[in-house]
C-alpha cells in the first residue's frame, strides 16, 4: 500500500517542484506542499465496508504528515478522528490498480486540510503547517565502485529511497540539476569530503530555505552509513544514520531530517497559554528567519525556552516560558541588533488571537534586517 502512496505522491511532488525551479526563477522555496493531505490507498473492491478502512488508513497517513511526527503510536487524542475518518473526506474517487488482483482498485481520496489542522490543534498538538521550507538536497553515494551526486533527474535507488520518505512526511526536497554550472563549481569530494562553504556557495542560484548535504557508504560487515548537516539559518545540524542496505541508512536519515523540520516550524495553536506568554515579531519572512528569532530569544537569560506558536503572513507568534520578567526581555532585546520594539497599536491582531487568551500579557517587536 506505501508503495502505491509514495509513488504516486512524490511523482506529483517533484513535477510540482520541478515546474516552480523552472518557471519562478530565484524563488526562495517555501511554499505550500501540493498533495499534502491527499493519498491512494489500494482496496480490494469499491464497497462501502471496504472504502470507510480506507478512509480511516489515509487519515493516519495524512495526520502522520500533519503532526509532523514519524507515526501516531502514542497519540490517542486522534483516535476519535480515525474513528470517524469519513467526516474530513472533502473529496475521492477510484482508479485501477493494474497488477495487483487482490487489490485491484487505488481509492485516490483528499481531505480537508483546514478542518484537519483546525482538529488536531484542538487536541492540544502540534500541526506542521502546508507551507514547508524546500530543502535543496545535496548527497554523495558511494556504491559497489562507483560515486555520484544526486540529481533532479537521477533515477537512482538512493534518489527513490529519499522519495518514498518525502512522499510519507510531506518534506519538499529539492535536487540541484547537476548542470554545466553545478559541475564546474562543485566536486563529488566537495560533498563527500565536508567542503560545505563551496557547496553552500554554488546552493545560492537555487535561492532554497534549508540545505541538507549528506554523504552515504557503505561500512564492514554489510551496513551502511550516512552523515547528514542541515542548515538553515544559525548553526547547523549533524545527524548520521545507518542500516543494514543504502536504502535503509537514506530511509532513517531522511526521516530525522523530517523531524527536525516539524520540531523547528510546527506550531500550537492551542497550547495551554498559561505556561507561557505570546511574543509577536512582525517581518518574519521566512522559517530560517522564524529560527533566527527562536534561537535569539531562547539565548537571553530572562527566557527559559521559545517556541513557534503561530504563522500569518510575514508575522510570527511566540509561545515563551519565562525564567524574569517580562521588562527585563523587553530591555535585552533593545541592547541587541536582532529585534525592535513596536507599539502594540502597529500590529494587527491575528485571527483569532483577541480570543485565545484576553488575559496573557504580550509583547511586540519587529526584526530588524
Amino acid at each position: 500500500m506505501r508503495t502505491h502512496q509514495h509513488l504516486w505522491i512524490g511523482r506529483r511532488l517533484s513535477l510540482a517542484w520541478l515546474l516552480l525551479l523552472f518557471l519562478v526563477p530565484g524563488a526562495v522555496w517555501a511554499v505550500p506542499v501540493p498533495e499534502l493531505y491527499s493519498v491512494e490507498v489500494p482496496v480490494p473492491t469499491r464497497d462501502r465496508p471496504e472504502r470507510q478502512e480506507a478512509f480511516e488508513q489515509g487519515l493516519s497517513q495524512v495526520l502522520v504528515r500533519v503532526t509532523g511526527a514519524r507515526s501516531l503510536e502514542g497519540f490517542a487524542e486522534l483516535d476519535s478522528m480515525l474513528d470517524t475518518a469519513s467526516r474530513y473526506v472533502q473529496r475521492f474517487e477510484y482508479a485501477e490498480n493494474a497488477g495487483d488482483e487482490e487489490r485491484p482498485y487505488l481509492l485516490r481520496v483528499t481531505f480537508d486540510g483546514a478542518a484537519l489542522e483546525r482538529a488536531v490543534s484542538e487536541r492540544g498538538l502540534p500541526v506542521w503547517g502546508r507551507d514547508r521550507p524546500g530543502v535543496l538536497v545535496w548527497l554523495a553515494v558511494s556504491e559497489r565502485g562507483q560515486r555520484y551526486l544526486v540529481g533532479g533527474d537521477s533515477v537512482s535507488s538512493a534518489r527513490r529511497a529519499l522519495e518514498s520518505v518525502a512522499a510519507e512526511r510531506g518534506v519538499p526536497l529539492l535536487y540541484p540539476l547537476l548542470d554545466l554550472e553545478d559541475q564546474g563549481r562543485v566536486k563529488f569530494a566537495d560533498v563527500a569530503g565536508g567542503f560545505h562553504d563551496t557547496v553552500r556557495e554554488a546552493s545560492k542560484r537555487y535561492r532554497p530555505e534549508a540545505i541538507l548535504i549528506g554523504q552515504v557508504a557503505p561500512l564492514s560487515g554489510g551496513y551502511w552509513q550516512a552523515r547528514w548537516n542541515l542548515y538553515q539559518g544559525g548553526e547547523p545540524v549533524s545527524w548520521t544514520s545507518e542500516g543494514g542496505s543504502l536504502e535503509t541508512a537514506l530511509v532513517e536519515g531522511t526521516h530525522q531530517l523530517a523531524g527536525t523540520l516539524a520540531s523547528r516550524t510546527s506550531t500550537y495553536r492551542f497550547a495551554e497559554m498559561a505556561k507561557g506568554m505570546l511574543v509577536t515579531v512582525d517581518d518574519v519572512r521566512t522559517h530560517a528567519e522564524l529560527n533566527r528569532v527562536v534561537d535569539y530569544l531562547g539565548r537571553l537569560a530572562p527566557v527559559a525556552g521559545a517556541r513557534p506558536f503561530g504563522l500569518d503572513g510575514n508575522r510570527a507568534e511566540l509561545l515563551v516560558q519565562m525564567r524574569g520578567n517580562p521588562r527585563d526581555l523587553e530591555r535585552l532585546v533593545m541592547l541587541g541588533d536582532v529585534l525592535v520594539g513596536v507599539e502594540r497599536g502597529a500590529v494587527p491582531v491575528m485571527p483569532g488571537q483577541a480570543t485565545a487568551n484576553p488575559a496573557s500579557e504580550q509583547l511586540y517587536f519587529r526584526l530588524l534586517r
